[in-house]
């Protein structure tokens, strides 16, 4: 239901459900029947009943994850625009809005970045405003950035979007991270009108003078962690700590999620457990267990502030406690799925992310594998070999569909990392943050966690750069990832399975997925989504060049590492034979540091080669030809001096008697130039649009002779320029052409050649889900 393009209406929903359970609970009457005649120990009945039990509860989750999705639709604040008590611009809401801070603010050269509760809107009153209550991610731009913390109230004007991200193959999905994260727009602060009385109290604000204690008593190079694992605080992380994070596959130890409950519980109800010998027997020791287990996960939990994956983890373990509490005997793999619907009933959204699909998978493969640990030290030791093993294996096509990549080093690492961060680390942290209170005992055990820290971080680095350590893996179909499902389970047999050996086999198709190449005098051109930029993938049957690497971040991140190369990786491609860079502006040339890091060195033709060096010129006139595919510079001619925008390498490319033109991002004067100097070769069946449709290219003698048949722009979504402009838009209409924007449509595959007409496809409307903005 998570993955439908639109959400369910309410009788869908309704006949759905009805169907599921009534089907549920006549099969399970028949099974109740043929045990009362006497076939009650027939493990095929108790195997459909437990089914069948299943299938109804997941009807019902189903059922309250459509509900709270149709609820949370309808009850978007962007649901009623332009109505309501803002002001639309340029596709954003402008209000005078009362804020509440929710979390630790994380600063920055440039801004100040948090998460907001909206608590009123001027204008309008009680249930009637409908961004009362809805969570927002904003910035303050300015020097110094305010001290605000948590729990703070303000008064502030707001421009706010909804929230949008680019659709490519590969890559993160923006908007399905905030339907997940209930966040409901995006914006800045423009005004502070002024400061409110603060909250009577925030846990979040306890967090923040946490934080700033730990930093200032802390070793620099020990205090981001510290703050990781006692706080959940991960805002010291820095993008090479994660990388190496990921390539090693211990992300997951410094994200306070279930394993870190389920430690802090484990030792609590050992320790309470072991407690309760020297009490009287007024109660039972697994009573007096399941009391320690909350006692140390409960307050854990408050320090590490109840996100999302904290607050999963304290319901999977409610549900276990529960049935302690109450004395009831449950087999385990009841537990297991009355904690994965209960977590579905309460919180549908969850089944978006990936803690809740490993976090399950992985006990699930545990229990199924290793029903039992061995009782002698030995056979112990080898039950958590193999435990790693199993969780590897089994966990690998959700860490292709969620991560696209495998650590291979994750399951010796992850042997010794677990109960060292589990039993050494965070209690050692955890005593360290109650030491606060007295300095010299904080001082000697931040020393300690600094000396085991640094020790521990430079094996991990060593480690991460290990030849192999990581692959990155293409974007898998649902037939490889179901054969992979069952040879993965075929591996996990017990010995001597005659069938075992084939589960290898299984997983090719995962892996090397067949080649999907254009066929011999085809192209295949497809417009990467980089937001305000430019990013074009090119390939005929055996070569490939990239025009453009899209642009640079101010946060110091660039399009090639967040959309080109995640998009490439995803379809099996690896570094182009040539890369092109129209020119040198950072919406076009952005990404070029990044890509010749990762490929090396690639043969590049530049319009304004100074500005990319090493580089060679583009010039006009200059062709070649891949697998009868014919390409060739109209601009800039020979001696070009370097201009900017108008030095832009204007590429033709032709497949089969159609073509298409690629501008970069000349204007009118470079146009009219063209047209004097080779009208016969600005004629195109397609027509990128120069400088992403701006009002000063495109001119209408230019359309005129180009006279395309489709024509394609790449824009930010609700980008400041206004691109692509009214005038440009106007024109195209009044001719007829068709327009294709990468803001709408997200990434645009046009495909051509010998076998027959010109296939567009919009990613965007390929993969339309109801958490996506649609296209127009």
């Amino acid at each position: 239901m998570l993955q439908l393009p639109a959400v369910p209406n309410r009788g869908q929903m309704a006949s759905l459900t009805l169907v599921l359970s009534g089907v549920a609970v006549c099969l399970q009457w028949l099974c109740k029947r043929r045990a009362e005649q006497g076939a009650g120990q027939d493990p095929l009945s108790g195997l459909a009943v437990t089914a069948l039990r299943l299938a109804f509860w997941a009807s019902l989750a189903a059922l309250s994850a459509g509900w709270q999705m149709r609820e949370a639709m309808l009850d978007s604040p962007w649901v009623d625009l332009p109505a309501g008590p803002c002001v639309v611009a340029d596709q954003a809401c402008d209000l005078n809005a009362d804020i509440e801070l929710t979390d630790l603010p994380a600063r920055d050269a440039e801004r100040l970045r948090f998460d907001a509760r909206i608590l009123r809107t001027e204008g309008s009153a009680g249930d009637d405003d409908p961004w009362a209550g809805q969570r927002v991610r904003l910035s303050w731009y300015g020097t110094p950035p305010p001290s605000w913390l948590p729990g703070d109230r303000l008064r502030v004007q707001l421009r706010l979007r909804r929230p949008h991200g680019q659709v490519n193959p590969g890559g993160f999905d923006l908007e399905r991270y905030a339907v997940q994260s209930g966040l409901a727009a995006v914006g800045y602060v423009r005004k502070l009108h002024q400061s409110l009385p603060p909250a009577d109290f925030r846990l979040d604000r306890l967090r923040w003078h946490l934080a700033e204690r730990i930093d200032r008593s802390a070793a620099v190079g020990s205090a981001r962690f510290l703050r990781a694992l006692t706080l959940g605080d991960t805002r010291g992380l820095t993008e090479s700590d994660w990388l190496v994070l990921r390539k090693t596959g211990l992300s997951h130890l410094l994200a306070i999620s279930g394993l870190h409950i389920g430690l802090l519980a484990g030792l609590g109800a050992l320790l309470l457990r072991g407690l309760s010998r020297l009490a009287p027997r007024s109660l039972p020791r697994p009573l007096w267990a399941a009391f320690g287990a909350l006692a140390f996960a409960l307050p854990y939990a408050g320090l590490a502030g109840l996100g999302l994956p904290v607050q999963r983890a304290l319901l999977m373990l409610s549900v276990f406690l529960a049935a302690v509490l109450l004395r009831r005997r449950q087999h385990p793999w009841q537990g297991l799925a009355l904690a994965a619907m209960t977590v579905a009933l309460i919180d549908p959204m969850a089944l978006l992310g990936a803690g809740f699909w490993l976090s399950f998978a992985g006990v699930f493969w545990l229990m199924l594998c290793l029903p039992q640990l061995a009782e002698s030290p030995w056979r112990w030791a080898g039950s958590l070999l193999r435990a790693q093993w199993v969780l590897a294996l089994g966990l690998l096509p959700l860490s292709v569909v969620f991560f696209a990549q495998t650590s291979w080093i994750a399951a010796p690492l992850n042997l010794l990392a677990v109960p060292l961060v589990g039993f050494v680390m965070v209690p050692l942290a955890l005593v360290g943050l109650v030491s606060l209170l007295w300095p010299a005992l904080a001082t000697w055990v931040f020393a300690l966690f600094e000396r085991l820290m640094a020790a521990g971080w430079a094996f991990v680095q060593w480690t991460a750069e290990l030849p192999g350590a990581a692959s990155v893996w293409p974007e898998p179909s649902l037939p490889s990832l179901l054969l992979a499902v069952l040879g993965i389970c075929l591996l996990l047999l017990p010995r001597g399975f005659a069938w075992r050996g084939s589960g290898l086999l299984m997983l090719l198709p995962l892996a090397w997925p067949p080649a999907d190449r254009p066929a011999p005098g085809a192209v295949r051109v497809q417009v990467l989504d980089v937001g305000q930029g430019l990013a074009v993938w090119i390939e005929t049957h055996s070569r490939s060049l990239l025009y453009d690497t899209g642009p640079a971040f101010r946060s110091g991140s660039d399009a090639a590492e967040r959309t080109v190369v995640p998009a490439l990786q995803a379809q099996q491609r690896s570094a182009p034979d040539l890369l092109i860079v129209s020119h040198g502006d950072l919406d076009h040339a952005g990404g070029l540091a990044t890509l010749r890091a990762l490929f090396g060195p690639v043969p590049t033709l530049a319009g304004e080669p100074k500005r990319s060096a090493p580089a060679s010129a583009c010039q006009a006139g200059a062709r070649w030809r891949w697998d009868d595919v014919e390409f060739e510079f109209l601009h800039p001619p020979i001696h070009f001096p370097e201009m900017g925008n108008d030095s832009s390498c204007v590429l033709r490319l032709t497949a089969d008697g159609r073509s298409m033109l690629i501008p970069g991002d000349i204007g009118a004067v470079i146009e009219s130039r063209l047209l004097k100097r080779m009208p016969e070769l600005l004629a195109a069946d397609i027509l990128l649009l120069a400088h992403h449709g701006s009002k000063h290219s495109s001119s209408s003698p230019f359309l005129d002779a180009v006279d395309p048949r489709l024509a394609v722009v790449a824009a930010g979504a609700d980008n400041p320029f206004g691109h692509p402009a009214i005038e440009v838009l106007d024109a195209l209409e009044n001719r007829r052409i068709p327009l294709l924007n990468t803001a709408h449509s997200g990434a645009i595959e046009l495909a051509w050649g010998p076998a027959g007409a010109i296939a567009v496809s919009e990613l965007r409307r390929q993969r339309a889900r109801f958490w996506r903005r649609p296209p127009p």
